[in-house]
């Protein structure tokens, strides 16, 4: 499965898809500047989260039991 975050450092701050690998590590899909905070974002995000999100291709939406349960294993 994948999460989106936003890290920060200093000023600066990045938006991150990253999806859980095979061994349970967690690899990187896309990265990218967060936008400022009184920026419009529209709902689709930006165009490198679509795009790493169509390449993903069909996905299941935990709800929060269901993703516990998988991040307790």
């Amino acid at each position: 499965f994948c999460r989106q975050f936003r890290l920060t450092s200093g000023d600066s701050a990045s938006d991150v898809l990253a999806c859980r690998a095979e061994n349970g590590g967690w690899r990187m899909a896309a990265a990218a500047p967060a936008a400022a905070v009184d920026e419009f974002i529209p709902a689709s995000g930006a165009p490198v989260f679509d795009a790493a999100i169509q390449a993903l291709g069909p996905v299941n939406v935990l709800d929060a039991e269901q993703e516990r349960a998988f991040l307790s294993r």
